[in-house]
């Protein structure tokens, strides 16, 4: 027995209807559950890879999601901003839906997120203008944000909003941080050495307290090669 597809109209009927149902719950103050909200709407994830109705998709969930924050559902709105996140494939709506859901992150004093969403807008950049000053730009956002994670690491899990991942080690975000030092030094290596320097100086730090050989080896090459284009 063959099972009947469901029509592309159906699928944007009833993800509006899924919307619609949450947000009047909501509106009520009945109890909803964000974990079942979450998983409800990754029963919709194969019908974002298909355009042209994907536009339509995101536009409506977009309209929700700004329905959400106004009615100060901010978890309900993150939720809807982090599927997109990973469904949506066009660079330029990633930037403006990570660009959304870092003012919530920002809103609801969550640092972890507001990393999580820099690094979203970085990773935008760092495909469609490598080495630009907006890819410059985004990689020291990155690198403040994680510092804020660090610094106040305590604060950081107690704020972070989420359905479905843990918070990692303070170390984790440690190494994390040299990483994205690194990318940030490369960069500066080929525009501006003298500044590319402390950058790296600070990622070896990181890297000699966290024992990690193999990124140590790479930072001092680096170094080396930055140092050589001081001297000439």
């Amino acid at each position: 027995m063959q099972i009947p597809k469901i029509s592309q109209d159906k699928v944007k009927k009833n993800f509006e209807i899924f919307l619609s149902q949450t947000e009047k719950k909501l509106n009520r103050g009945q109890k909803t559950d964000i974990k079942d909200f979450s998983t409800g709407l990754y029963q919709f994830s194969s019908a974002f890879g298909k355009t042209p109705d994907a536009d339509i998709l995101v536009k409506k969930a977009n309209q929700f999601a700004e329905r959400f924050t106004s009615n100060g559902n901010n978890n309900f709105a993150g939720v809807i901003y982090s599927f997109l996140l990973k469904v949506v494939k066009s660079p330029k709506i990633v930037e403006t839906l990570a660009v959304k859901q870092l003012a919530i992150a920002k809103r609801t004093n969550d640092p972890i997120h507001i990393m999580s969403r820099t690094a979203h807008i970085r990773k935008v950049y760092q495909g469609i203008a490598p080495n630009s000053p907006e890819h410059l730009k985004w990689l020291r956002e990155e690198v403040r944000s994680i510092r804020r994670v660090i610094n106040h690491y305590e604060h950081a899990t107690k704020n972070f909003q989420t359905v479905s991942h843990n918070v990692k080690p303070k170390e984790f975000y440690e190494e994390m941080l040299g990483f994205t030092l690194v990318d940030e030094g490369k960069i500066l290596k080929k525009q501006s050495p003298k500044e590319a320097m402390p950058v790296m100086l600070e990622a070896k730090e990181i890297f000699a307290k966290l024992n990690n050989e193999k990124a140590l080896d790479f930072i001092n090459q680096l170094i080396k090669e930055t140092e050589s284009k001081l001297k000439k």
